[in-house]
């Protein structure tokens, strides 16, 4: 990435954008690029959450770890991307991943629609929370 790209992003940064790397771990992305540009967010690519709960690529999931490793120690949020299945949604939690996305937790959906399931989702954990309590 050139510097007046670089002078770019810590412009909108300074305007309060928040800048993520996405699909991190695969093609393009570095980790040069988390000292050389204003990253908030590290989203980790699907390929290797498709992973988790394979017995068979152990590997690709120590990455997995790694990043969420590298993204705490500089403070990063982490995102895993393409969450499907309940094992994989526990294990990135059990790992401090707090953030994912994925047919696991919603499909795509229509502005209003997506409002409804948050406010769902919110009255949900209200619930559990008093619940527990």
């Amino acid at each position: 990435m050139q510097k007046r790209e670089n002078k770019k992003l810590y412009e909108l940064k300074k305007l309060g954008v928040s800048i993520a790397i996405d699909d991190f771990g695969s093609g393009y992305s570095s980790l040069k690029y988390l000292t050389k540009l204003p990253v908030d967010t590290l989203k980790i690519d699907k390929s290797f959450i498709d992973e988790i709960g394979k017995s068979n690529d152990t590997a690709t999931v120590l990455m997995v770890n790694a990043i969420i490793s590298i993204a705490e120690s500089l403070n990063l949020e982490v995102v895993a991307e393409g969450i499907e299945t309940e094992e994989q949604m526990h294990y990135l939690a059990a790992h401090h991943c707090a953030v994912g996305q994925g047919y696991y937790i919603s499909k795509p959906l229509p502005f209003d629609e997506f409002v409804q399931f948050l406010t769902d989702y919110r009255k949900n954990s209200l619930k559990n929370v008093k619940d527990a309590g």
